[in-house]
């Protein structure tokens, strides 16, 4: 079983720039790893140019799947169009 709790806040900086700060907490238990607990950390950025959108990810995660050490950070960039 999976215990998930996610807390965010954003924050419009002006028409085309938003802010956002996103945690993800997840207790495990009926695992073999149960007792043990992931947290993911994730700053958002993102940019409206009209038609297209530009997001920014940066996001840091601590034992992943609530594996005692597996942590790992990534960035991810994202472009969306829309028609």
């Amino acid at each position: 079983d999976l215990d998930v709790k996610t807390y965010g806040l954003t924050y419009a900086v002006n028409p085309n720039v938003t802010l956002g700060l996103v945690q993800i907490k997840t207790d495990v238990t009926g695992l073999a790893n149960a007792g043990n607990k992931e947290k993911i950390t994730s700053l958002q950025l993102g940019y409206n140019l009209g038609p297209v959108a530009a997001m920014l990810n940066v996001a840091s995660h601590e034992d992943v799947a609530g594996v005692i050490g597996n942590d790992a950070d990534s960035i991810t960039i994202k472009l969306r169009t829309s028609f």
